[in-house]
């Protein structure tokens, strides 16, 4: 028999730690009792000593010639077997990569089957398999040798006892529900070398506070940080990717920086982190996704970057405390965008605005308002119940219905030209409504368009109208006056009910004396329309500094009784206000405040409703600004 020089490391469930470096002959004794099983496991030496503790390491200095070493002969069996281990024997024996912590197959470790405590992944672990510590509660640090690079979906999920996570340099990617629940870890750097973080990887990790993203990482997977303790963020500028949820529920998050690279913010990308008070938006980004600050009710500002376009349905709903402005870029505002934003009070809605969604602006807290005729769709409520506004100027075609309803605290309204119809409940309980001025492109006003506006007294339509709603002028309690040209044909049901002041005034014989007299309200034969001719005149014109005194004298010849006279202002940005309200007095005084190109505009108006309108405009500078404005005159229309 060959003699055979090897280390034997026999390991049972209750081994001791030991030092072994020694030649043995091997003897397999044949018992008499041909059920006996020998086993035998064998651990390669490569001449150092190895110190065991409930692991069982597999050396790779495995020494396979034997043609000096001898063994010597065995037992024989009762019936003369032969049971003595040949050269080929040895060479067939396959090492088995399981221990009594680790199993590994090649370079990955599939399970890890030990008690937990304090763990270091052996050298030459390229990646750590699908659920290999998962649940493991006594596993309280995990360090990786630098051989890693990828860790496997749910491979330390549900370890609570997970305090500590040392991540190694060469690290590619973490999967998804990686470290998910892993309620200890209070810290986590993710090193430069990681290129993405998979779905929900460190989801309810509820102790986390510190989180470290280095430059190099691309995509941050959808919940991978959500209903974390994390309080500041600072997303690296290669990240491209982001995906939905990604912090939501982040209770105790207060600052984030997120970069243009982004692009997107994905939907509900930080709902619910009702801490979070400081947003840094990076140019680039173009879109903020639906839900993306739902419900942060501590925020307070965000300052929108020129590149965004879309703010989708949801983005900010909630959010009680933000008040932020418009960029100019905007296209689109979702539905329920800024519902009950009770914080927002001033709106700048620039050219490039195509869609108002439904409800986008509902109980904000928004004081003055011009829509411009470039926005093309505006939802259902989209400006209701809110209890600030003021003043109103809407040129655009697309009002909708229950548009200002409920605005308690608005006054005065504006209808541009080009507008056709006042949709239904369309300022129904503006209670506080004294006037609306409305042009001669409207055809139709439609149900219950200004029902319960108590504090209406007097109301001019255009001859452009045709029909009046059902309900349209319901509840106006103060209202005295109504004017209705020959063109209403059709009048809708209960159109002054519970508006026992009104008198009507219209031509004799025409419709309106019929409804009038079918519903026992007074009527007043008005005089048949007469034209008005005006024009608007000022001491100064062109380029005026700031603190300039002009004064404006509107003469107007024609119409129907006393004329009336109206100033208001516009800017550049189409903003409107009403410098001051109907009045007999034609001459009007206005002292430039501010800087910028402003058109002062004069409505004249007779008692039938027949308006005419004449503007002046001005280019204001500060006292050092260089005039740049061509137009050397006043423009009168």
């Amino acid at each position: 028999m060959k003699k055979c020089m090897f280390k034997i490391c026999a390991i049972s469930l209750a081994s001791l730690l030991f030092t072994c470096n020694f030649d043995i002959n091997m003897v397999l004794a044949a018992e008499n009792d041909a059920n006996v099983n020998t086993e035998s496991e064998i651990v390669t030496n490569d001449g150092t000593d190895m110190e065991l503790q409930n692991e069982t390491i597999i050396n790779s200095g495995v020494n396979t010639d034997t043609e000096n070493e001898t063994t010597e002969e065995a037992d024989t069996r009762a019936d003369g077997e032969d049971k003595s281990i040949s050269e080929s024997d040895v060479e067939e024996t396959v090492l088995a990569t399981v221990s009594s912590d680790f199993e590994i197959e090649g370079t990955v470790l599939k399970k890890y089957k030990g008690n937990g405590g304090n763990v270091t992944i052996p050298n030459g672990i390229t990646e750590i398999g699908t659920a290999a510590f998962e649940d493991c509660i006594g596993l309280q640090t995990i360090t990786f040798s630098n051989s890693v690079t990828a860790v496997d979906s749910y491979a330390f999920n549900g370890c609570v006892g997970l305090r500590t996570v040392t991540l190694n340099q060469n690290l590619n990617g973490i999967g998804y529900y990686a470290f998910r629940s892993c309620s200890a870890i209070k810290s986590i750097t993710i090193p430069a070398s990681v290129v993405t973080i998979g779905d929900r990887a460190f989801e309810n990790c509820t102790a986390l506070t510190n989180l470290t993203l280095n430059n190099g990482l691309i995509e941050i997977g959808s919940s991978s940080f959500a209903n974390t303790a994390i309080n500041s963020l600072i997303i690296p500028g290669t990240v491209t990717k982001l995906q939905s949820y990604a912090f939501a529920d982040c209770k105790k998050l207060t600052k984030v920086s997120v970069p243009g690279s982004v692009n997107i913010i994905p939907n509900e990308a930080f709902q619910d982190c009702n801490s979070l008070s400081e947003i840094s938006l990076g140019e680039g980004i173009t879109e903020i996704g639906n839900a993306a600050f739902e419900r942060c009710s501590g925020l307070q500002s965000i300052n929108l970057p020129n590149s965004l376009t879309n703010i989708k349905s949801y983005a900010f709903n909630g959010c009680k405390n933000l008040n932020t402005s418009l960029t100019k870029n905007i296209q689109e505002i979702g539905y329920y965008a800024f519902y009950n934003c009770e914080a927002l009070s001033n709106i700048t809605i620039g050219s490039a605005l195509k869609t108002i969604g439904d409800r986008a602006f509902y109980n904000t807290g928004i004081k003055s308002l011009s829509i411009p005729a470039s926005v093309t769709d505006i939802g259902r409520c989209a400006f209701a119940s809110c209890d600030n506004l003021i003043n109103v100027t809407v040129n655009s075609a697309a009002i909708s219905q229950y548009c200002f309803e409920d605005c308690i605290a608005l006054k005065s309204v504006i209808i541009g030209s080009g507008i056709t119809k006042i949709p239904s409940n369309c300022f129904n309980d503006c209670s506080s409504m004294t006037s609306i001025s409305i042009p001669n492109t409207v055809t139709v006003i439609e149900d219950g368009a200004m029902g319960g506006c108590s504090s209406l007294t007097e109301v001019y339509l255009p001859d452009s109208i045709t029909r009046l709603g059902s309900w349209s002028f319901s509840y106006c309690k103060s209202l005295k006056k109504v004017v209705i040209p020959e063109s209403v044909t059709s009048f809708g049901s209960n159109l002054f009910y519970e508006s026992p002041n009104v008198i009507i005034y219209g031509v004799e014989g025409s419709f309106a004396q019929d409804y009038a007299d079918k519903n026992d309200i007074t009527f007043v034969n008005a005089s048949p329309v007469q034209p008005i001719t005006a024009s608007l005149n000022s001491n100064k014109s062109g380029t005026i500094q700031v603190g300039t005194k002009v004064y404006f004298s509107a003469t107007a010849n024609g119409g129907n009784g006393t004329l009336k006279y109206k100033y208001l202002i516009q800017d550049a940005s189409g903003k409107w206000a009403i410098l001051r309200d109907y009045s007999p007095e034609a001459a009007f005084n206005w002292t430039a405040s501010s800087t910028g190109k402003k058109t002062i505009y004069c409505d004249i108006k007779d008692m039938n409703g027949i308006t005419v309108r004449k503007s002046v405009q001005f280019n204001v500078i500060g006292n050092m600004e260089v005039d740049l404005w061509s137009d050397a005159g006043a423009t009168c229309k």
